[in-house]
C-alpha cells in the first residue's frame, strides 16, 4: 500500500481498457516531441498551479478590498455612533449641572426655611410668655380694683 492508501491492484488498469491517464499522456507526449512524458505532465501542472495560484491572488485582492470597504463603513458608523454618545454626553452633563444648580437653590431654600421656622419658633415661645405676662398683669390691675 503506497501513502494514498492504494495497493498496485487498485491502479492497474482494467484489461482491455488503457490505463486512466494514458490517452492524456500520449497526447501530451505527441503534442511535445523529444520532451519526456513525466517533464510535460510536470509542465502542465506547475501552468496550471500558476493558473490557479493567479486566482487565488485575484480572489485575494477582491476580498481584500471587500474587507477594506466594510471595514471602512464600519469605521463611519462608529464615528457616527461616537458623535451622537458625545453629543448625549453633553446634553447629560448640562443636564446635570443644571440638575445640581437647581439642588443648591433648593438647599438654600430649605436652609432659610429653617432659620425662619426656627425665629417662627423663637416668635411662639416669646408669645407664650407675653401671654402669661399678661395673665400677671391683668390679675395685679384686677387687685387693684
Amino acid at each position: 500500500t503506497n501513502r494514498a492508501g492504494h495497493t498496485p491492484l487498485d491502479r492497474a488498469p482494467v484489461p482491455g481498457q488503457p490505463a486512466p491517464h494514458a490517452p492524456r499522456r500520449r497526447a501530451m507526449a505527441a503534442a511535445n516531441p523529444g520532451r519526456p512524458a513525466t517533464v510535460v505532465v510536470a509542465d502542465t501542472v506547475v501552468q496550471a498551479l500558476e493558473e490557479r495560484a493567479g486566482a487565488l491572488a485575484q480572489s485575494t485582492t477582491h476580498l481584500v478590498q471587500e474587507v477594506k470597504a466594510s471595514l471602512s463603513e464600519a469605521s463611519e458608523i462608529c464615528l457616527s455612533h461616537v458623535q451622537i454618545l458625545e453629543k448625549s454626553c453633553e446634553r447629560t452633563s448640562h443636564e446635570i449641572s443644571r440638575a445640581v444648580e437647581q439642588a443648591d437653590d433648593l438647599v438654600g431654600c430649605a436652609t432659610r426655611m429653617a432659620s425662619q421656622l426656627d425665629q417662627v419658633h423663637q416668635l411662639s415661645l416669646q408669645v407664650k410668655q407675653l401671654r402669661v405676662e399678661v395673665e400677671r398683669l391683668e390679675s395685679q390691675v384686677s387687685g387693684f380694683l
